[in-house]
């Protein structure tokens, strides 16, 4: 019996770690056997305290997501994060949202406040730019992530209602 716990409380740690890390759980107590007068051995959960971290300043964000025919690709520049929205409008015209977020730690989202801007961008028939046009430049919003789904509110237009973004990559 101490070695199919053993094995299984390795099987546990190795499992949580592939998956990301983000709990793991290790054998918290001393494996003494499973004989009716001595206590079986317990599990115990704790955070990564590197997932904690990345957690607490937003990094948790970056990376590149979908939803439809909207591509959401954010970056940390710096202690900055800027958020582009791509919508492909039609084959020959795309908007773009760009977004100068910081990470708020109260509702830990990501914010811009009114600095981001708005570009749609034609295309002529043989794919090259015909034109480009800045149509706002006072843009906010908010993006609030759950670790697998992001959304997307614009305080503007309310371009990203109903729009659940998934995350491509981890």
């Amino acid at each position: 019996m101490k070695v199919f716990a053993m094995i299984a409380a390795t099987a546990i740690v190795t499992v949580g770690t592939l998956l990301g890390g983000m709990t793991t759980t290790v054998c918290a107590a001393d494996i003494k056997g499973f004989s009716g007068e001595e206590s079986a051995p317990y599990l115990e959960s704790f955070k990564n305290t590197e997932a904690q971290n990345e957690i607490a300043d937003g990094s948790q964000y970056v990376g590149s997501y979908a939803c439809g025919r909207a591509f959401l690709e954010i970056e940390r520049v710096d202690s900055q994060y800027i958020a582009s929205v791509v919508w492909g409008n039609s084959a020959s015209e795309t908007v773009e949202w760009t977004y100068p977020c910081t990470y708020d730690t109260a509702s830990k989202s990501l914010l811009c406040d009114g600095k981001g801007f708005k570009m749609t961008t034609s295309f002529n028939e043989d794919g090259e730019i015909a034109s480009q046009t800045i149509d706002t430049t006072d843009e906010s919003a908010q993006f609030s992530f759950d670790g697998r789904n992001l959304t997307w509110e614009d305080a503007d237009e309310d371009a990203g209602r109903d729009m659940l973004f998934e995350k491509l990559d981890f």
